[in-house]
């Protein structure tokens, strides 16, 4: 059910999963699936990974008659009921692209700052130190001559 969808509308995404994955994910109980069907047609699905601490709505697809009747929301609806029964206090809505953050907004989502962190060897990390000075240095000075 949810490839169905997922697969047509991924297809115009710069990143798709694979099938065996996605399968892979709910089989083991890391993912569920919510979805919205419409005389027994599936319109709108959500695959969501499911944690201890919270949740996060990784991928979300609708067909076009899915996106006419907004059906997201009552897939989305679900997903927020059942995460509240299983005393989990956060769901990640995942990245925005397009009007995403204004759906979200529309769901009572709040903007939270994202952190990134890396990790490097000292070696490395000196290095990398290094290449931002001399970057630095550079468009202080200007160019470089001999």
């Amino acid at each position: 059910m949810f490839w169905s969808i997922y697969e047509p509308a991924s297809e115009a995404w710069g990143m798709t999963f694979p099938e065996p994955l996605l399968r892979r994910l709910v089989a083991v109980g890391a993912a569920r699936i919510h979805a919205v069907r419409t005389d027994e047609r599936p319109v709108s699905v959500l695959l969501t990974l499911v944690g201890r601490s919270h949740w996060m709505c990784w991928l979300a697809a609708q067909t076009a008659e899915g996106r006419r009747m907004a059906a997201s929301y009552l897939a989305y609806d679900a997903l927020f009921a059942e995460a509240k029964a299983a005393g989990v206090p956060y769901v990640n809505l995942g990245a925005s692209v397009g009007d995403g953050a204004e759906f979200k907004h529309h769901l009572g989502a709040v903007e939270m700052p994202m952190f990134e962190w890396s990790r490097a060897t000292v070696s490395g990390a000196a290095g990398q130190r290094f290449v931002r000075a001399l970057a630095s240095v550079r468009q202080s000075v200007g160019t470089w001559s001999k």
